[in-house]
């Protein structure tokens, strides 16, 4: 989507703070630093809004990070409206980082990319088995965690 060099970091909820505060130290406004899935803790979200807030965005989908949504940089949202399926339904870190890569026009929708957020979205949401009865979903995050 971003067509240069990206550099990752996986973090669980014990390290992410201290990642996120080495990013804005380090960084501070010279890159965009995206969250994803997970949250931060409000002294570090003080931070982010101190030090980077224009080149900072948060995307999460847990009810526990609602409160971060108080701040420009963060967007928070458990449940969407399918217009398909007359239905809210569950989100997904994966399907609102989607939509919002598409809403900032540096990524273009395919079939192949929303056949796959579709299916990371059903398996972290639980409705591959709760709505769907629908193994694929499951296969394919065994099939990724081997």
């Amino acid at each position: 989507a971003f067509k240069e060099e990206v550099i990752i970091n996986y973090c669980n909820y014990d390290e992410i703070d201290d990642k996120i505060m080495e990013q804005l130290l380090y960084r501070g406004n010279k890159d965009v630093i995206f969250i994803t899935d997970i949250s931060v803790s409000e002294e570090v979200a003080g931070e982010i809004e101190r030090i980077s807030p224009k080149s900072t965005k948060l995307i999460d989908h847990h009810g526990t990070a609602a409160w971060l949504n108080k701040y420009n940089w963060a967007r928070v949202v458990e449940k969407e409206y399918n217009e398909v399926e007359k239905r809210y339904q569950l989100t997904s870190g994966t399907s609102l980082f989607y939509e919002f890569l598409q809403e900032m026009g540096v990524l273009q929708p395919t079939d192949a990319l929303d056949d796959f957020t579709e299916t990371v979205r059903r398996y972290d949401s639980w409705e591959w088995k709760n709505v769907y009865n629908d193994s694929h979903p499951q296969q394919l995050n065994s099939l990724c965690t081997c």
